[in-house]
């Protein structure tokens, strides 16, 4: 079985279970998924916190209307 590398791209987690179903339905065996990349946009960090430390932590602002 060949290894794979995957950049997954979760936008707007509304809530701790949204995210608690998308890690153990598509993470469920680690080992094959060490390589891949998991990017989260969440509005609210404290959805977020216990899973990510400070580091891979980025603010973004919006961006205005100009």
């Amino acid at each position: 079985m060949t290894s794979r590398k995957f950049l997954v791209v979760v936008d707007d987690v509304g809530s701790t279970k949204n995210l608690e179903v998308f890690a153990t339905t598509c993470f469920k065996d680690t080992k094959s998924h060490w390589k891949s990349k998991v990017l989260v946009i969440c509005r609210n960090w404290q959805i977020l916190e216990d899973r990510v430390n400070e580091d891979g932590k980025v603010d973004m602002t919006l961006f205005n209307e100009e």
